[in-house]
Parts: structure tokens; C-alpha cells; sequence
């Protein structure tokens, strides 16, 4: 099965709790969670062609501001310090990690627009997850999958699916 990852948007902003923060993740540079941004070798972007229509609205959250980097390390147990944000035409993204890139990263990912990506991404070996967004699904690469109306949010990088379904709460909210 195929993982959908965000192909990297351009450079990363450092975001940080309120009155400071690491800006250490400058780079999409090749280890933490920034490194794993990159989509692999003949992957699709699930977000990208006719799951964005033209002109579609880019996204206005901010997740990094919705998850900081405190938040992040508190509900997965990692020691993050960093969040790196990232937004384009149809996504936007955080990628958590600390300073020395050694924490077991993860990415959290908003597509706008992208209800017709679902079934794309909804195949191969998964579990469905109840009481999550409209569906969500866990698949067999670490990967949550949760669809709100036509938003669509990816947890990729963590090995607890809890953990992910955790850190994907927030931004439901924060759509609603």
C-alpha cells in the first residue's frame, strides 16, 4: 500500500510556544520529522489534481498554533521542542521533532478540499476508527486518516495509534 505523504511545501518556519521557541528546524533537511516530509520516489500527493480543485481556498489554520510543540510532546510522550510549519494552495502541515532531530517525529497534515482523495488513500490493510471526524481509518503503515467534511487529516510518523487519533483531536476541533 501506498503512504501519502506532504511533498515539501518550501522552506520550514520554526514555530514555537508563546514567547519563544527553537528555531532549529530552518530546513526540510533529511532526519526528524521534517526529513520525513518528503513524498517517496513515484508516490502521488493525495491532495494534489483533481482532489484541490482550481482555485480552491488554501488553508487557514494554522496547526502548528492549534498543536504547539508542548502539546504535541504531551500527547505522544516524544520530547518535542520544535514545530516547523508549512502551508501551500491546498495544504498545511506541522512537523514535530526536537532540537537534535532524535525524537520519533511525526507530521500533522490539513488537505483542503480533498472529500475525493478518501478513497484513494482508504485501501490495503487498515482498521476503521470509530467516533473520529465523518471516517478515519488506521493503516498498516502508521498512518491515521481522519475526513471532516472535505478536510482530510493525516498523522503520519507515530506508532500509536492512539497517540494519533490523540494528536488529530485538536485540529477537529479547531475545524468545527
Amino acid at each position: 500500500m501506498a503512504v501519502f505523504i506532504l511533498a515539501p511545501l518550501g522552506a520550514l518556519t520554526a514555530c514555537g510556544p508563546a514567547g519563544g521557541g527553537s528555531a532549529a528546524a530552518g530546513s526540510s533537511g533529511s532526519s526528524g520529522a521534517a526529513g520525513s516530509a518528503a513524498t517517496p520516489a513515484g508516490a502521488t500527493n493525495p491532495a494534489a489534481g483533481s482532489a484541490s480543485p482550481a482555485g480552491a481556498p488554501a488553508p487557514t489554520l494554522n496547526i502548528c498554533a492549534v498543536v504547539s510543540a508542548a502539546q504535541a510532546a504531551k500527547i505522544t510522550g516524544q520530547p518535542y521542542t520544535v514545530a516547523a510549519s508549512q502551508t501551500g494552495d491546498w495544504a498545511a502541515q506541522c512537523a514535530y521533532n526536537n532540537d537534535d532531530a532524535t525524537a520519533q517525529g511525526v507530521n500533522l497534515t490539513l488537505f483542503t478540499n480533498a472529500a475525493s482523495t478518501w478513497d484513494l488513500v482508504h485501501s490495503g490493510a487498515h482498521s476503521d476508527v470509530s467516533g473520529l471526524g465523518d471516517k478515519a481509518f488506521w493503516d498498516n503503515d502508521n498512518t491515521l486518516y481522519v475526513l471532516s467534511g472535505t478536510d482530510l487529516i493525516q498523522v503520519n510518523g507515530l506508532s500509536s495509534e492512539q497517540a494519533s487519533e490523540a494528536l488529530a483531536k485538536p485540529v477537529l476541533d479547531a475545524l468545527h
